[in-house]
């Protein structure tokens, strides 16, 4: 902080990117591809979790930014907590239907042909 000061929320969603980027990547090495073609690309295409990461880090964002003219700032820790966890653990579910959708597809594909 010394050195580039506060974050904004570029920085932050830049660091966040970066983060989900090194997931993506450890997780291409790990199982040599990304390409969901047979069943552990179920896990791979939901080992990343960007929809959550990002899409709780926006909302967190929104509800900050709504709440911030007034807004005790213990509650607005305890709303973002309550709201990260929330958020997060209910886009996983979406991320892993999605997964599942998408693998879905590709075995249907490599099947007919």
């Amino acid at each position: 902080m010394n050195q580039y000061g506060s974050p904004g929320i570029l920085d932050i969603f830049l660091y966040i990117s970066g983060a989900l980027f090194a997931f993506g990547s450890l997780a291409s090495v790990a199982f040599d591809d990304l390409k969901p073609e047979y069943q552990e690309g179920l896990i791979i295409a939901s080992m990343v979790h960007i929809a959550a990461t990002l899409g709780n880090l926006l909302l967190s964002y929104a509800i900050l930014v709504a709440l911030n003219p007034g807004f005790p700032s213990s509650w607005a820790f305890f709303v973002v907590g309550f709201e990260g966890t929330l958020t997060y653990n209910l886009m996983l579910l979406l991320e892993d239907g999605f997964a599942q959708f998408v693998t879905a597809v590709f075995d249907k594909a490599s099947a007919g042909t």
